[in-house]
């Protein structure tokens, strides 16, 4: 629940127009949901992953897959986006990602990368661009991302493996061979 609450809260304070250009950096725990509302809030969602591995998942969705590291897509995108929301918690080249934006476009940053991001200031100055932080939301926007979620059957993406099975559990997390989330069962 905090993991949906706080992409939706992040991205309900973007105010966006229906139907705009929206991308998602990272496909994991907070980015599989927000492709999911970003989906359901009718806006062209672009997934930007660097595990090839999550394109038919990130397809489901309803996101467009973009491997982060592909040049030649991300110059393709540049000034088409509309609002990115980053679920990165790993160093990424910032300026490269504002430059996707749009004059006016929105960056929100739901995680936190575990080292400083170096910013140019211009890609600010003459753009508007915006760039803002969330963490989590209010009871208000709890109760209206919970009754979103509940009418557009959005839901996280777990698989449920038997307790027994935890030696198994453990290597396949350790080896990425799960598609999102596994939980044990007693």
């Amino acid at each position: 629940m905090s993991s949906g609450l706080t992409v939706f809260a992040g991205i309900n304070r973007a105010q966006l127009p229906p139907g705009s250009q929206v991308a998602v950096l990272g496909a994991g725990g907070l980015g599989h949901l927000a492709i999911q509302f970003l989906h359901k809030m009718g806006h062209a969602v672009t997934a930007l992953s660097q595990s090839p591995s999550k394109q038919a998942l990130i397809g489901r969705l309803g996101g467009r897959f973009v491997i982060s590291e592909e040049v030649a897509q991300l110059t393709e995108l540049r000034g088409t986006i509309d609002f990115m929301l980053s679920t990165l918690n790993v160093p990424f080249d910032l300026d490269a990602h504002l430059r996707l934006l749009k004059p006016h476009g929105q960056l929100c940053l739901v995680a936190a990368p575990n080292e400083p991001l170096a910013l140019s200031g211009g890609l600010l100055n003459n753009s508007r661009r915006a760039i803002y932080g969330n963490y989590i939301g209010s009871r208000a926007e709890t109760e209206a991302m919970l009754q979103f979620a509940a009418a557009n059957g959005i839901e996280g993406v777990v698989e449920v493996a038997p307790l027994a099975a935890v030696n198994e559990a453990i290597h396949r997390v350790r080896t990425r061979a799960v598609e999102m989330c596994l939980v044990l069962k007693t």
